[in-house]
This record gives C-alpha cells, structure tokens and sequence, in this order.
C-alpha cells in the first residue's frame, strides 16, 4: 500500500509497504572463475522468497530560502532458504538541497546495515555511511548538465543498485526533461 501526504510545497510525505512472495527471487553469490578471471565474480540464481519492504521519505522547505531538507528511512525484512545477500535490512538517509533558478546542489548521506555476503555463511560487510554531492546547471529550456561525486567519504565499498561497489565516483552530463 501507499500513503502520499503534500503540504503545498512545503512539506511531503511518502510511505509505502509492498509484500512479495514469490519463487523468481534473484540472490547472488560469489562465484570463483579460477583461471578465467581474477579476484571474486558475482554470479546469480533463483530461489523461493518472501520480502516485506517498508518505505518512507520525507522533504521540508525552509521558508522561501530555496532550501530543502530531505530524509528517508527503508526496512527490508527476507524469508528465504538462504540468507539474502547485498540487501541491507535497514537504511536510512539524510540530505540538504539548494535551488536557484539555474543552480540545483545537493548534499546527502545513506546509512546502510551491514550485508551477508554469502548465502550459507554468516560472513557479512560492515555498515556504512556513504555521502554524495552533486550540481546540476539548467542551460535552456528543459536541457541541462549535472555532476555528481558519490561515495565521497570514499569507504571501502557502498551498496549501488543492490551490488557492492568500491571507491569515488565521478558522473557528469546533459538531460533533457520533457
């Protein structure tokens, strides 16, 4: 289900909860190539699982600064055969953005628990905090050009679309918004 709550545009509010039980659960383990390729190679199969996740975000402006405060909070809850591996069961974040008439910044950090690694053991990676900056310039119209540095605290990994990934990341570019 899903509960959005706006106020103007000051305040809003989104909650969700989705449940799932299904037998197409995608879960990863390391896979050891050998020879092929180097260092630990992630690889995937299907199993029988129920999720529950929670969802909630939040955003403030503050007064008529251009300022916005945003949060979040998403609980993961699994029911499997196996542990679940690369989903924290809880994250939270946390941020500031900034809005001129061209300019948009941003400042935001995630907390993530701590991940199973393997689907038989209880070997995890640790919690983290990740923070991101980014700008983004409107040029014309509905065009314009971003750069966004991620994980700037630079820990030894953070979670991106469900998959570990070590080190800073640069991303720069133009978009069009129709």
């Amino acid at each position: 289900g899903k509960l959005d709550i706006r106020g103007g545009d000051i305040f809003t509010l989104k909650n969700s909860v989705v449940v799932k039980d299904t037998d197409n659960f995608y879960n990863y383990y390391n896979y050891f190539a050998g020879a092929a390729v180097n260092g630990n190679v992630l690889s995937a199969h299907v199993i029988e699982a129920t999720t529950v996740n929670a969802k909630s975000d939040a955003s403030l402006s503050v007064l008529d600064s251009g300022f916005r405060i945003v949060a979040g909070y998403e609980y993961q809850w699994f029911s499997a055969s196996e542990n679940i591996t690369y989903h924290p069961c809880h994250q939270a974040s946390a941020g500031l953005e900034y809005g001129l008439k061209q300019w948009n910044i941003e400042w935001s950090n995630r907390y993530s628990s701590s991940v199973y690694t393997d689907v038989k053991s209880g070997k995890k990676l640790s919690r983290s905090v990740v923070g991101l900056v980014g700008v983004q310039m409107r040029l014309v119209g509905g065009l314009f050009s971003y750069l966004r540095v991620e994980n700037i605290y630079n820990n030894r990994y953070y979670l991106l679309e469900g998959y570990p990934k070590a080190g800073i990341t640069v991303l720069a570019g133009v978009g069009i918004l129709f």
